[in-house]
């Protein structure tokens, strides 16, 4: 196992911090994607409906 500096370790554990807030946002962007889709299609269900 190779030695780290106090330095190069900080650098990992930002990274690693860093990751997790990525997740989150890329869950939440599609999630919201998710459900302006599902509005959009629940909007043009109706509209066939009616005609």
């Amino acid at each position: 196992m190779e030695t780290m500096t106090v330095g190069q370790l900080g650098q990992e554990m930002a990274i690693v911090q860093k990751v997790p807030d990525l997740w989150t946002s890329l869950l939440m962007l599609n999630a919201h994607r998710a459900l302006a889709l599902l509005a959009n299609s629940r909007q043009w269900a109706d509209l066939m409906l009616d005609q």
